[in-house]
């Protein structure tokens, strides 16, 4: 599995004597004397690249709704338009109408310079996922992580969390055994997938083994993402990525279409009012991946 964590620059930090939010109201503040000091608060590009838009429509979302409500929304027991849900997403604009994400002109940036923004030392800030670790090492930046704080008073922070890969087997493979047998050692050697682990891959198989024994064999950096997630698991603070949690029908307009409401050429009432005729839809056809 695989998740969204904030990144963020120590020595921005450092020099303005920010300390990493706590709460919205924290991370609002730091956006807000970022931007007023010349800085992009987060970095972030969708140029050439929208679906992009999710990983921040996940965090948003995720942040600012709990788990049952996500739960009753693909369930069709609450809509995109109820308070609950559409908070998230006025979050989200809220952040995007202040000019804290990229200045509000994430479309003019590629996804390669938003990362260049950020490792230059021009954001304090960059959503991205957990596969951003190992980029972040080859620069040799010094950098922090934790997990984005939550968008609405008195919920704690969680971690939008996805499937990060499958394992297939080629249908007209004359070689189908044997890619079974390596499907097979994959899921099922402690000691290959532990050394994987502990050297970096920051990306989980669904293994049963208890990697805190063995944190302390990792890069500190790597410790600290792998107990995040593992504290996110344990306390049930687990968010919901769009391409592991929402039909595909309903995931792929909204990150297709979130582009004309930061244009505001429709509105978000608007936006959510389709989003959620696909989603019904999706429910009524049974597309919706099982909850339980």
């Amino acid at each position: 599995y695989e998740g969204m964590m904030m990144w963020y620059n120590p020595e921005l930090f450092e020099e303005n004597n920010w300390t990493y939010p706590e709460t919205y109201e924290d991370f609002k503040a730091i956006c807000a004397d970022a931007k007023a000091k010349g800085l992009i608060p987060v970095a972030f590009g969708s140029s050439g690249f929208n679906r992009i838009n999710e990983w921040w429509l996940s965090s948003a979302i995720s942040s600012y709704s709990s788990t049952e409500e996500l739960n009753r929304l693909l369930k069709g027991e609450l809509k995109f338009a109820d308070p609950e849900i559409k908070g998230g997403f006025e979050e989200f604009l809220n952040c995007w109408n202040n000019g804290w994400i990229s200045n509000s002109d994430s479309f003019a940036v590629s996804y390669e310079d938003a990362r260049s923004l950020f490792t230059q030392g021009r954001a304090p800030f960059i959503m991205e996922g957990t596969w951003y670790y190992q980029t972040l090492m080859d620069t040799g930046m010094d950098f922090g992580v934790e997990l984005l704080p939550p968008f609405k008073d008195g919920k704690t922070p969680v971690f939008p969390t996805a499937v990060s890969r499958i394992m297939a087997v080629n249908k007209d493979t004359e070689h189908k055994d044997a890619v079974l047998k390596f499907i097979d050692f994959m899921l099922t050697n402690e000691e290959a997938y532990i050394n994987s682990t502990v050297i970096g891959n920051n990306q989980p198989l669904p293994i049963n083994v208890d990697l805190r024994e063995h944190t302390s064999e990792m890069e500190p950096k790597m410790a600290h993402i792998t107990n995040l997630m593992l504290d996110a698991q344990e306390e049930g603070n687990i968010g919901y990525c769009l391409w592991t949690f929402f039909p595909q029908n309903t995931r792929i307009y909204l990150y297709e279409k979130l582009d004309g409401v930061l244009l505001k050429e429709i509105s978000l009432e608007q936006y959510l009012e389709e989003a959620q005729a696909i989603l019904d839809a999706d429910i009524e056809q049974g597309n919706v991946p099982s909850l339980e």
